[in-house]
């Protein structure tokens, strides 16, 4: 597995801040979750107030389809404290949806 240094973390997150997906790539450095775990977070999951995160399913391939599944082990269930630049960018996308789903009305998804 290849990682990231802080440097190169700090300098990805500074050069995706206008991409849309900016926030789920900030929860991804700043939590460590696996992949399938950052796509089954869902807003139930997270505590902004409390900067806390609780992985309680993964998003998994199953043959043609996506499925949430529960996590490997009990271990993999966890709390997940969040750092202030992850909480802010977490806030900035909630803000943002919520007025997609205005907007969207009926047909929101």
């Amino acid at each position: 597995m290849k990682v990231l240094s802080p440097e190169q973390a700090n300098e990805f997150l500074e050069s995706s801040k206008r991409d849309r997906l900016y926030p789920f790539f900030t929860l991804l450095i700043a939590s460590g979750l696996r992949l399938g775990e950052a796509l089954g977070v869902q807003w139930r999951d997270v505590d902004l107030a409390k900067g806390e995160l609780r992985v309680r399913q993964a998003l998994q391939r199953q043959g043609n389809e996506l499925k949430f599944v529960e996590p490997k082990s009990e271990r993999s269930r966890r709390l997940v404290s969040l750092p202030a630049f992850a909480i802010e960018a977490l806030k900035s996308h909630q803000s943002a949806q919520q007025g997609e789903q205005l907007l969207a009305g009926s047909k929101w998804v």
